[in-house]
């Protein structure tokens, strides 16, 4: 393990080079965890002062390590738990991520003395917009495992500037599409919903080497809802909908959705002005348990194809609010291999803007 950690990211920030790192994600559709390999390739920043900015990259390596329906369990009790829970999940999951590393690292052949850092955004178990977020997942039990600097606390970070703590993505997408003559939104399907809109550089003078401000927030839940509804009604045995096969037997129950919309904090996404984040307390647990309450008759398939439509109009209220003109719509995340998810999202879309495209992936 490095000695000195301070001189080594100070290393990092002030020589241009070429350096490797490891991304960790997990999201909030708690299905798994995402480890991306990248090659970093940083220059001077010009006209700033001391520092560097990334001039390119590339992705190694990537793999998602599926969690076990155990562990998915775990994620949820820590959620609704006491302090004793977090606390043994905090270390748990840091323990798991640094296992998951090695395994990672010892497939793609890869020394771990040759990355510069690990970034880990951690689990988020609580998010409450523009007051307070929590992840967990110990990062020193992760740096301690591989022996390599870790990143963590991006929300905290985000949080403590004035920020909403999410969605992160935002500064990744701005810098991937430096070049633009459209109204670009990239739209994530997770287990909640964020997009990111760029508008076209030419029509914001002025700016830093021309890049246009970027707008970003959650819109509600993508794939949160199916994805309890299924894992209540099949007894923990299934944790998602796979390809949209109960949805595609469901049908819509109108007084179910209004539900939703009644009894969800769905509202904070339409009408506030401020950009807005999300998570499970919104639209998680708590709200499914109760639905199923309210709505003991309904079978399986209804309770999840109703939930894909409300997840749809959510996003489609949220886009007609803060965006007035769009060309195209790139959506990725585990949603976008939900065909009917995909079917109400452009249905929604269409209503709104003329003439949009849409690819997924």
């Amino acid at each position: 393990m490095r000695k000195n950690w301070w001189e080594h990211f100070y290393s990092l920030s002030t020589k241009p080079q070429t350096v490797y790192g490891i991304g960790l994600m997990s999201g909030t559709s708690l299905d798994g965890l995402d480890i991306a390999l990248v090659q970093l390739n940083t220059e001077i920043l010009e006209g700033k002062g001391p520092g560097l900015s990334l001039k390119s990259f590339s992705v190694l390596a990537f793999e998602t390590f599926f969690y076990e329906p155990d562990f998915q369990a775990s994620i949820l009790k820590a959620m609704q738990g006491s302090a004793s829970n977090l606390a043994h999940f905090n270390t748990q999951f840091g323990e798991k991520m640094g296992q998951a590393v090695l395994t990672f690292l010892e497939k793609q052949q890869f020394s771990a003395e040759k990355l510069s850092f690990i970034a880990s955004h951690g689990q988020t178990v609580y998010h409450e917009h523009q007051t307070t977020t929590l992840q967990l997942g110990e990062a020193d039990k992760l740096a301690k495992i591989t022996k390599v600097p870790v990143v963590f606390d991006f929300r905290q970070g985000d949080l403590a500037v004035g920020g909403s703590g999410a969605p992160l993505v935002v500064f990744f997408d701005s810098w991937l599409v430096k070049d633009r003559n459209q109204n670009l939104a990239f739209q994530n399907l997770g287990g909640i919903a964020n997009f990111t809109f760029l508008p076209p550089k030419k029509n914001q003078p002025g700016r830093a080497k021309g890049l246009a401000p970027v707008l970003a927030m959650d819109t509600g839940p993508a794939n949160l809802m199916s994805n309890l509804f299924t894992f209540f009604f099949t007894q923990g045995k299934e944790f998602y909908d796979h390809n949209g096969q109960y949805a595609k037997k469901g049908r819509l129950q109108k007084e179910l959705l209004d539900w939703f919309f009644q009894n969800s904090h769905q509202q904070t996404t339409t009408k506030q002005k401020k950009l807005t984040s999300t998570g499970h307390e919104n639209f998680g647990k708590s709200l499914c348990e109760k639905a199923l309450k309210n709505f003991p008759l309904l079978p399986l398939e209804d309770f999840i194809h109703t939930s894909l439509l409300f997840s749809a109009q959510t996003l489609a209220k949220a886009y007609q609010q803060h965006i007035k003109n769009l060309d195209a719509v790139y959506i990725t995340g585990g949603g976008a291999k939900n065909p009917i998810l995909l079917k109400n999202i452009q249905t929604e879309l269409e209503k709104i803007y003329k003439g949009i495209t849409f690819t997924s992936f």
